[in-house]
Parts: structure tokens; C-alpha cells; sequence
């Protein structure tokens, strides 16, 4: 696969290597939805490879070393944990024994073909875009690795276009690809997670009426919109969707919009109700009154319920559901002992985004979650040889388990390592429009999130990977 791979990119590299006038077509809670990122999607869609106009000079005019990249991270302020932890995995990908970084305004590494310049954004954007300008300028820098953050990687996206040097972006902001085509991105957006969920329901499952259930904070509302937007898009329907505060901790009155009892027109409710005015004690007709309220299941008007939260969040609004009488469980001793008392009532389905990945939700809801879906950009129960090295280092290196981003940040340096450090490549890439033209032929490139293609706006086109909650186990589909 790769060997066909490397053919059809050296072929297509050659070709315009010698044609510059070639048009090819091709973009926790901390990297949350940005107030600046609508302004991002005034695109066509697509990426002309030619220089810029209105530069601070004309292109040819920087001069360019193929060997080098820069790397723009936060590395110090509250955001710097997640900066070193990419650091790590940039530094494995390209070969470069982990060091910390030293707090100079730039740190270089080399593995002796390939030298990384690595600068401090300090979660900062007009930091960010000054380390743009120097990594060009005083580096010679053929491409540029980052930002993670949402203003950063704005700034050092809209700076990279402005002096027409590659950046290959690790940032989940919806559109940035948009802000030109010297901008590409391997990230795993909102818009992405949704419309692959959304789909799925519609058009494989048949399930076209939606809830959603949905935290206040910024993450939460940008999930809940472009999943309603995804709903309305494929033809579906959401019938309630029902907002709590970040904080809360107890759902009964959340999840009791979701669906309602109808107590009056129930007989066998009012039957019981009767018996229980016969008891003499005001204490016991009062929990028998309770008790009562079993017999009245709730009427819910959705087929499929999305909460776009985290998992100890999540852990706390499962149990609600289940004790207000929701079935979600696909379990089939759970079925079997709900339908006793409420015959042809089908499991809601539940969905997450990839922020549900890990082994909480297992651990805490067992079978009360049974079936529970849920989409991310790696299955770190993967087959691809690269992973269980990937792991082993990693976890030596870094003391904890890698997220979505370390795998993003260690599949981009590779990309970029494989282009720049390939003898017949690096041969052909002189220039940073010769790598452009490279990154915008990118297909299957095998990477630990899947094979790695860029689209026709530089956005990655990696697959997801779906995962379900079965007999005490999360599995990959």
C-alpha cells in the first residue's frame, strides 16, 4: 500500500515540479468553539496552488531550507501540559530524542536529515503570528506544525497564508482550512463527528427523530448546534432538546423533559391509586401513592438521544435515565425485564462524541449503557502495526495514555518527515509550493488515526472510527 502510494505521489510531484502554473483542488474542554472561527468560512471549498499576492515580498524572495520545520505550541501557561505532550509525539515522529523545552524564544532539534524549530505561542495569538514571521524569515522554515489552541491556530493560520508558507494544523476549528490554501489541517472537527453520527442514524438505522440533552458550556452548545444543524440537513427531526449547566450533578428535572407521564389517563395508575387510600397511616398511602407512579411509563417522541458531554458527566445522566423509567439500555436481559411492564417499547439509542472515549463510562454504567455509540479519530485497540510501539514509547516518555491530539500531532510530523526526508522526495521538493502541491495529492497515507487523505480544502478526510458499549466491553465496529 505504501510502495503504490509513494509511486503515485512521486509521479504526480514530478509533474508539477515542472508545471508551476498547475491547478490542483483539494483545511477537553480547552479547544473549545471559537468566537472568531465563522469569519473563517467564506471559502469556495477548494485550494488553487499558486503564490499570494500582497506578501511582504515575493515568495522566491525568502529563501527556503527543505530540512527545516517549525513547531508553534503553547509551552508555558496553563495550557503547556497539553503543548508538551505534542512535543513528545512530534519529537518520536521525526526521530528526536524527547527533550523539554528550554523556554528560549525557539528551541531546535535535529535527527540529521531534518532539523524542528520549536516556539513558544504561550496560547498567545499575536504570539503566535510573530513566531509565524520568525520561523520564515530568520529560520528559512519550509512548513510550519500547530497551533493546538482555537485564537493561536487562527493566528498562525491566517499569518502562514499571508507569507505563503505550508501549515499543517493540529486545530479543531471548523473552516480554518477555509482561510486559504497555504492552510491544512489533520484535526478531527465538531461538523465532522456530527454529520457522521447523524447519517448513520438516518440512513443505516432508519432513526429520524432526535433529542438532545446538552451541557452549557462552550463545547456542549457548538456540539448541540452542528448536530441540529445535521439533523435538519439529512431531513430528521429534533423534537426536544433540553440545555443543563456545566456544574449540575442531579438530572431528575432535566431528564424528565425529555418525556412525560401521563398519570390522569392511565388506568392502571388510577386503580392502584384508589388501593392505596385505603391504607390508614397518612406516611404509607403516601409511599404507596409513590410507588404507584411506576405503573406510568414515560412517552417519549425521539428514537435517539445525544449528549454531548464527558464522561463523569455522562455517568451521572445514564442513571437518571434509567431510574425515570428511559430505556437506553440495549441489553437484553434489561429489555426483556422492561418490557414486562411496557410491552413494544424499543431502546432509545445513545450517542457521544468523541469525548466519550476511555474506559469511565464502562467502568461506572456497565450495562445500564449497553449499544451506546460513539465516534473519535483512533482505535487505540488498532491492528496498524504502528500502534502498540506508538504506545509503548509514548507511555515511557509521557507517564499517562495519549489523547485524539497527541495521534494527530504524531501522524502530521510523520507526513511531513516521510515528504521532506524520502531521498527521490526531497529531491523534487525545492520550494515551500512544491510541498504544497505535494500535501494536496496526500492519499492513504497510512497513519495511527487510519489512512490519511487531505480533501479538496486541505482538511483531513481520515475515516472515524466507530465504537459501541457491548457485554461489559467498548468495541470498535
Amino acid at each position: 500500500m505504501m510502495r503504490h502510494f509513494f509511486i503515485l505521489l512521486l509521479a504526480v510531484v514530478s509533474i508539477a515540479h515542472a508545471s508551476d502554473s498547475l491547478t490542483q483542488t483539494r483545511i477537553e474542554t480547552h479547544l473549545l468553539a471559537p468566537k472568531e472561527a465563522p469569519k473563517l468560512l467564506d471559502t469556495n471549498g477548494s485550494k488553487t496552488v499558486q503564490p499570494q499576492i500582497g506578501l511582504l515580498k515575493p515568495v522566491q524572495e525568502y529563501p527556503v531550507s527543505t530540512s527545516t520545520i517549525g513547531l508553534i505550541l503553547p509551552l508555558s501557561g496553563p495550557y503547556a501540559v497539553y503543548g508538551e505532550r505534542v512535543l513528545i509525539t512530534v519529537q518520536m515522529a521525526l526521530g528526536m530524542p524527547f527533550v523539554k523545552f528550554n523556554g528560549r524564544p525557539f528551541m531546535v532539534q535535529t535527527n540529521g536529515n531534518l532539523n524542528l524549530v520549536i516556539g513558544d505561542s504561550r496560547a498567545d495569538v499575536h504570539v503566535a503570528e510573530n513566531l509565524v514571521q520568525d520561523l520564515l524569515i530568520k529560520h528559512q522554515v519550509i512548513a510550519i506544525l500547530g497551533d493546538l489552541l482555537v485564537d493561536s491556530s487562527i493566528g498562525v493560520a491566517k499569518k502562514s497564508q499571508e507569507l505563503s508558507v505550508v501549515n499543517l494544523s493540529l486545530s479543531r476549528v471548523e473552516g480554518l482550512t477555509g482561510v486559504g490554501s497555504w492552510v491544512f489541517r489533520l484535526g478531527l472537527t465538531t461538523s465532522k463527528q456530527t454529520h457522521a453520527l447523524v447519517e448513520r442514524m438516518i440512513t443505516v438505522r432508519s432513526l429520524k427523530k432526535f433529542a438532545v440533552l446538552y451541557p452549557t458550556h462552550p463545547y456542549g452548545i457548538e456540539m448541540k448546534d452542528s448536530f441540529i444543524k445535521e439533523v435538519k440537513r439529512l431531513g430528521g427531526e429534533v423534537t426536544v432538546v433540553v440545555p443543563y449547566q456545566p456544574s449540575e450533578t442531579t438530572f431528575m428535572n432535566h431528564v424528565g423533559q425529555l418525556g412525560h407521564r401521563f398519570f390522569a389517563k392511565n388506568p392502571d395508575y388510577q386503580a392502584c391509586v384508589q388501593q392505596a387510600k385505603n391504607l390508614t397511616d397518612a406516611m404509607r398511602i403516601r409511599k404507596a401513592e409513590e410507588k404507584c407512579k411506576d405503573l406510568v411509563m414515560p412517552q417519549v417522541n425521539f428514537d435517539v438521544l445525544f449528549i454531548p458531554d464527558f464522561p463523569k458527566t455522562v455517568s451521572y445522566v445514564v442513571p437518571t435515565l434509567v431510574a425515570q423509567d428511559f430505556l437506553v439500555s440495549q441489553n437484553e436481559q434489561i429489555v426483556k425485564s422492561y418490557h414486562k411492564r411496557a410491552k413494544d417499547v424499543r431502546p432509545i439509542q445513545l450517542l457521544g462524541p468523541s469525548s466519550w472515549n476511555g474506559d469511565l463510562l464502562m467502568q461506572r454504567l456497565g450495562d445500564q449503557i449497553e449499544g451506546a455509540l460513539f465516534v473519535d479519530g483512533v482505535n487505540w485497540a488498532s491492528t496498524n502495526p504502528q500502534m502498540a510501539p506508538f504506545l509503548t514509547q509514548y507511555k515511557q516518555l509521557a507517564h499517562g495514555d495519549p489523547s485524539l491530539i497527541e495521534a494527530q500531532a504524531y501522524d502530521a510530523a510523520r507526513l511531513l518527515r516521510f515528504l521532506l526526508e524520502t531521498s527521490e522526495l526531497k529531491n523534487l521538493i525545492k520550494t515551500r509550493l512544491d510541498l504544497q502541491k505535494a500535501l494536496l495529492q496526500i492519499k492513504n497515507f497510512t497513519g495511527l488515526t487510519g489512512p490519511i487523505s487531505l480533501d479538496a480544502s486541505g482538511d483531513s478526510a481520515a475515516p472515524l472510527s466507530w465504537f459501541v458499549f457491548e457485554k461489559g466491553q467498548l468495541r470498535a465496529l
